[in-house]
Formats: C-alpha cells, structure tokens, sequence
C-alpha cells in the first residue's frame, strides 16, 4: 500500500510512482480544479486507481476527478503553472 507522509512543506510518496510535490502546488493546482484531487492516503484513491486489468498494479502520484473539459485542460497544462 502506498502512503503520504508530509515533511514540512513536501509531499513524499512513499512507494509510489512520481516525485514529491511542495503542498504550495498541490494547493494551487487543486485550486484550479472544479473536480476532485486525490493523493495517496485519501480515502477514495485505492478504489480511484484500479484498472481493469488486475494485472496492473501502479500507484500514479495524483488522480484528477475532471469535471468537464476545463478541468481536463487545467490537468494537462496547469500543473506545470502550479511548480
């Protein structure tokens, strides 16, 4: 199982795919959001992060519940904007 420890002003995976976030972006990205953000150590992630494939076991750093478009948009460009 993955877990999220904070330290300071980070967000650590810890095993888990993707690099660790400064909270100040994650904040400002989900800002940017009319969806749902999820991070590992939420409640709804491990449910949100199944594929159909069973075979297929990853653990992605962020899972984005878009809205509509403009909450697809913001995930594939805004999050350069948040770092």
């Amino acid at each position: 199982m993955s877990e999220l420890e904070i330290t300071g002003t980070v967000f650590q995976q810890v095993n888990t795919i993707g690099p660790r976030f400064e909270v100040k972006a994650v904040k400002r990205f989900r800002a940017g959001l009319r969806g749902e953000l999820l991070l590992p150590g939420d409640p709804d992630f491990d449910t949100a992060r199944r594929v159909v494939n069973g075979a297929i076991d990853k653990t992605p750093a962020l899972i984005v519940r878009c809205v509509g478009v403009a909450d697809g948009r913001w995930s594939q460009c805004g999050w350069q904007r948040c770092l």
